[in-house]
């Protein structure tokens, strides 16, 4: 969602750049600009809730600018020069992109950071809060008679 709202950042800089702002309430790129944001920021956190940071911060990361990339090429109609000294330098941007996500993947500050305890509703305030995701535990019941 992020490297579509990269794109549609772009063109509603075109669209600035090319009339005045007043075209910016009548043209639909930076209404879908701001809408592909929301959902992307939402998306994060959901991906940060549902799996510890070392998990889900490389994916995002690195799909991102490839993301953008991809839409600058395919949708914006974008060149990508293929010099043997650009083709070298993208190729290093690459290679630096994957290697740093290997290493925020692995880094052991990230790895040993835990979740948020959750008070679940059927917690009491004064309960020690959990990160288990399970009800409560039933009570026994002793039959009629046995005390």
């Amino acid at each position: 969602m992020f490297g579509i709202a990269d794109g549609l950042t772009r063109r509603t800089m075109e669209i600035m750049g090319a009339h005045p702002f007043t075209a910016l309430l009548t043209t639909w790129p930076p209404y879908c600009m701001v809408a592909a944001s929301l959902v992307g920021f939402w998306l994060m956190e959901n991906s940060f809730n549902a799996a510890p940071l070392h998990a889900s911060l490389p994916a995002i990361t690195a799909a991102e600018p490839v993301a953008g990339m991809l839409l600058g090429v395919v949708v914006f109609g974008d060149v990508v020069h293929l010099s043997p000294g650009m083709l070298a330098l993208q190729a290093a941007g690459m290679v630096a992109l994957i290697a740093g996500v290997i290493l925020v993947a692995r880094a052991p500050a990230l790895s040993q950071l835990s979740r948020p305890a959750v008070l679940h509703p059927w917690q009491a305030p004064g309960q020690p809060a959990t990160d288990a995701w399970r009800p409560p535990a039933k009570r026994a019941v002793n039959p009629p008679g046995l005390v």
